[in-house]
């Protein structure tokens, strides 16, 4: 694959790999749980920057407990990766 091609597909799809096979349905249940609005903002699921995405607290994609997932909108989930220090918890990451 060249470099060109490598930078025009999506992170996601980069990473997949490292994601279960039913991500799309643990994803669809963190934010149908969440009213599909953003647990940091309460905006709703829309356009960008509010699509509607679902964050890792630990930054690990095989740790899919409900305590480690965050409805996010993107804004806040953007936001969120730049925390230094990153939050240990949800309730931290949501503050």
């Amino acid at each position: 694959m060249s470099q060109t091609s490598h930078r025009k597909r999506s992170w996601f799809d980069r990473n997949r790999h490292l994601y279960p096979e039913d991500w799309d349905k643990i994803a669809t249940k963190v934010k149908a749980t969440n009213k599909w609005r953003c647990e940091a903002c309460s905006s709703p699921h829309g356009p960008p920057p509010h699509v509607l995405t679902v964050d890792h607290i630990d930054h690990n994609p095989a740790n899919n407990h409900p305590d480690n997932l965050a409805a996010l909108c993107q804004r806040c989930h953007l936001r969120r990766q730049g925390l230094n220090p990153r939050p240990k918890t949800k309730a931290e990451a949501l503050r």
